[in-house]
């Protein structure tokens, strides 16, 4: 079964398709036989059978079949949903969390000798890629001893996971990467050098405070980050918050800066 979502909800409704490539109707008997009405009806999360769109690619109105012949048709089951569809392809391909699973499809036949048949399948969604640890690892190319700290929270409504990633680079530049995201292809990435460092603990010290808000603008309102420091007014850690409509996720994260930038 091909699942698939409209790009954009028009008016807060959208299409949530399920298509059949090869659907065979077989005629086993010695007449001419017409297929008079082809209609489809899906099983809601109340087990309610509600009445949805179906389409062929047949052009004429009657499918005739011959005696003892085949004849291949794609259909196309369409449910009007009222909300958002999926943000990404990954979560347009499959039916839409508001629909139960497995999803029940039920496909009605009428022919012309007035015989009447449903046939009954279910549609099972895939896994989702969520965005792991070691997933970021892989996709970034990191080694596991820079990083520092991971911090992720699940909006099961929309099936989605906020996630950041904190690591250090030393490569050519030694810093301290904010890797903020909501799948793998749209991270916002901030980094704090030395130099910005050393410009937070000063703010710090003017303002005598043992906190400072950052990364204000980063994915609002589902982050917020606040650095930590000593009665010195030195950078210990960072306090991320993550809040989802199902989920919020509170965690310190140490930055060891002395490991990280070489001392002068």
């Amino acid at each position: 079964i091909q699942c698939n979502q409209d790009i954009y909800a028009k008016n807060g409704r959208f299409m949530n398709s399920f298509t059949f490539p090869r659907f065979i109707f077989h005629n086993t008997s010695s007449e001419s036989i017409g297929i008079l009405q082809l209609s489809a009806e899906y099983e809601d999360i109340s087990n309610k059978w509600i009445s949805c769109q179906l389409i062929t690619n047949q052009d004429q109105q009657l499918i005739n079949i011959d005696p003892n012949k085949l004849i291949l048709c794609l259909i196309t089951i369409q449910i009007q949903l009222n909300g958002s569809p999926g943000i990404d392809n990954q979560h347009r391909c499959r039916a839409h969390h508001l629909l139960p699973q497995p999803l029940k499809l039920k496909i009605n036949i009428e022919d012309t000798q007035m015989k009447h048949a449903s046939l009954i399948l279910e549609q099972i969604n895939q896994p989702l890629n969520l965005p792991t640890l070691e997933k970021l690892i892989d996709k970034l190319n990191l080694s596991q001893k820079n990083i520092l700290g991971f911090i992720s929270a699940d909006d099961c409504s929309i099936e989605i996971r906020y996630f950041v990633l904190i690591y250090y680079s030393n490569d050519k530049k030694s810093c301290i990467i904010f890797s903020f995201g909501c799948d793998f292809s749209s991270l916002r990435s901030p980094s704090w050098d030395k130099k910005y460092i050393k410009t937070l603990e000063k703010l710090a010290k003017q303002e005598k405070k043992s906190e400072l808000i950052v990364h204000e603008n980063v994915f609002d309102p589902f982050f917020y980050c606040q650095a930590l420091f000593d009665h010195h007014f030195r950078l210990q850690a960072i306090r991320v918050t993550i809040k989802t409509n199902t989920s919020t996720t509170i965690q310190i994260i140490p930055l060891p800066i002395k490991q990280i930038f070489t001392e002068p």
